[in-house]
Formats: C-alpha cells, sequence, structure tokens
C-alpha cells in the first residue's frame, strides 16, 4: 500500500454529489405549495443571474448570521424574475422551506463513482478534505449523503475570507488544512476549469479536472483531467511519488 503524504482536497457539488433536479424544478415545486405557479425555466435563469451578481459567499467570523442572508438575497431574486406573484405567496415561508429542502439528501444524489473513489484514496493512504463555495449546512449534508465520514477536513468558504476561485481562499484553506498540507502542496479535484483547477494551479496547488461529460477542452500547465472519480487515486499515486 502506498502512504499518501499529500491531502487530496475535493470540491463539493459537481464532484461528491449533484443535483436531483434543478433549482429552478424545485424552486417551482415548493412555490406551488404556497399558491404560486411558476415557470421553472424563468426560475433557473432567474437564479443563475442572482447567483452570479452576488457577493462572493465568504463571511469569516460573520458567517453564522450572513450565510442565510446572502441565500435570502438570491433565492428572492430568483422567484421575483419569475413574474407576479398572488397576494397571498409568503415567500418566508417558501425561503424556510427551500433553505432547509437543499440542506437534505432529498435534493442531492452521489454519483456511482464517488464512494469507490473515496474508498481507494483511503485505503492508498490519502487524507482527504473539503474545499468548497457552500456554507454551514455542508457537514450535515455530507452525513445524510453518507460521505462524512471519508473527510479529514470541511473547509466552507461561508466561514473563510474569501470564496474560489480567488487565491486567499486556497491560501485560507492551506493554513486550515494544517498539518496535512505542510511539506506538500495539496491535489484539488474539481469539475470547474476557472474555480478548481486554475485557481489551485494559480495558487501553487496540484489539480486534477474531473470532466465526467467528457467536455474536454485546455487545461493549464501541470493539471490532469479524468472522466470517472476513481482514476483520481492512480494520478494521485503518480504525484506522491514525483
Amino acid at each position: 500500500m502506498t502512504t499518501g503524504t499529500q491531502v487530496v482536497v475535493l470540491d463539493a457539488a459537481g464532484t461528491l454529489f449533484e443535483l436531483r433536479h434543478s433549482v429552478g424544478e424545485a424552486y417551482a415545486g415548493l412555490a406551488l405549495r404556497e399558491g404560486a405557479s411558476l415557470d421553472p425555466v424563468a426560475i433557473e435563469a432567474g437564479f443563475r443571474a442572482a447567483f452570479r451578481a452576488a457577493p462572493p459567499l465568504a463571511f469569516g467570523a460573520y458567517a453564522p448570521t450572513s450565510e442565510r442572508d446572502w441565500w435570502h438575497r438570491v433565492a428572492g431574486a430568483a422567484i421575483a424574475s419569475a413574474g407576479p406573484l398572488p397576494v397571498e405567496f409568503d415567500f418566508e415561508r417558501f425561503f424556510d422551506h427551500a433553505y432547509d429542502w437543499f440542506a437534505t439528501d432529498r435534493a442531492w444524489r452521489v454519483p456511482a463513482d464517488v464512494k469507490p473513489a473515496l474508498r481507494d484514496l483511503r485505503r492508498a493512504g490519502f487524507p482527504l478534505a473539503i474545499l468548497s463555495n457552500w456554507d454551514s449546512r455542508l457537514e450535515p449534508l455530507l452525513e445524510q449523503l453518507r460521505l462524512g465520514g471519508f473527510f479529514a477536513q470541511v473547509i466552507v468558504s461561508g466561514r473563510l475570507p474569501a470564496a474560489k476561485p480567488e487565491r486567499a481562499a486556497f491560501d485560507a484553506a492551506r493554513r486550515a488544512l494544517g498539518a496535512l498540507a505542510d511539506h506538500r502542496p495539496p491535489i484539488m479535484v474539481g469539475d470547474r476549469i476557472d474555480h478548481d483547477i486554475q485557481a489551485a494551479i494559480d495558487a501553487g496547488w496540484k489539480a486534477v479536472w474531473l470532466d465526467r461529460l467528457n467536455l474536454g477542452g485546455d487545461l493549464p500547465d501541470g493539471a490532469e483531467r479524468v472522466a470517472d472519480l476513481r482514476h483520481v487515486a492512480r494520478l494521485a499515486r503518480l504525484a506522491d511519488r514525483s
């Protein structure tokens, strides 16, 4: 067995788990309970626009009071973009249900390659961690998805001074990893070239792009590509010997 000396850090959504249904579909279903029949396509477009326009999901010490407010503003903009709402629509009650919904395994599924890949990495001796643009709901969600026990650390941007792809997020994450990343740069594994791969390389990490859809494309120098998470263990072993 190889004893891994590099920590393998994984992104969360899109890498370890993915939505069962789009945000637009989920919001539309929850809004219907409150008496509003809304177009999920319009909600999805509004959500994506609001998400892009929002400030980084990074609050440092203020995370407990700020995370929910951040999502409240994004959800409000998404719902407003779908058209007029009935007078009786209770947005606060809708948002309470939506915020809780996305913190459960009802909203998410784990792709088939994830757990075998994590077991392979652990058996090979590589410590595992998560770095995700997320909030304090991530750790309980991982437990529901039966993923929590794999990770030595779960680092969310909500508790950092910056979010991916900012260099400050990667530097803060490496400090949080402590002894796990003292001697060798971590290996970042994620599904986004901009947030995960290029940003990690720029921060002096190694990186592996998870391209499950076989989209292909240009990678930064030094990065690797896999179409199945189970191939990461082989690359990690090679990196550990270099």
